[in-house]
């Protein structure tokens, strides 16, 4: 080996050193020198690529079965999911989607019974409508025959069933307008 010699300032010849080493003891000396560090070093890099593939499957398999149970939320079923042993932040995710679930289904059922209520209302409201014009029919023809039948001009009985038609119109209009300002609400 060579190795270039420095003189101090001032003197201007500089010099060469030669160093001269049996190749064999050079080749030993190095190897014993550089095997040791890469061979623990591979063995290093061996052991953390292991143990990064060990962590990997772990959180790819909870976030499988999360994302699993979210395609199942979005589906429609609202299920809690079942949460992770580990304390981690994939745990806070998957009671973050439960809390999620169960706040789909209150909602789900609020709808449905808003829907039912709805059904009612509007069933209730057409038959009022149709009772309504069938007591109007009724007193148009009490009104009629009293008009044409004059014997009767002074019969209570017509008085009264005037009077009960005309109460039966009045409460199936107020019944009709309360469906009219709850469906507004509604």
């Amino acid at each position: 080996s060579a190795v270039e010699l420095k003189r101090p300032l001032g003197e201007s010849a500089s010099g060469v050193l030669h160093v001269l080493f049996p190749r064999e003891q050079y080749d030993a000396a190095w190897r014993s020198a550089f095997l040791p560090p890469l061979v623990i070093g591979m063995f290093a890099v061996l052991a953390v690529a292991l143990v990064t593939q060990w962590i990997a499957q772990r959180i790819s398999r909870n976030l499988a079965r999360l994302g699993t149970g979210v395609q199942r939320l979005a589906g429609g079923e609202f299920k809690p999911l079942e949460l992770p042993e580990r304390d981690d932040e994939v745990r806070d995710l998957a009671i973050a989607v439960n809390q999620t679930a169960t706040r789909l289904s209150e909602y789900e059922q609020h709808v449905r019974q808003t829907e039912q209520v709805r059904t009612v209302a509007m069933l209730g409201a057409g038959l009022a409508h149709e009772m309504r014009n069938a007591a109007t029919g009724c007193r148009l023809a009490v009104d009629l025959h009293a008009e044409n039948c004059e014997i009767l001009a002074n019969d209570d009985s017509l008085t009264v069933a005037k009077s009960q038609l005309q109460l039966m119109e009045s409460r199936l209009q107020s019944f009709l307008q309360l469906g009219r300002e709850d469906s507004t609400t509604i």
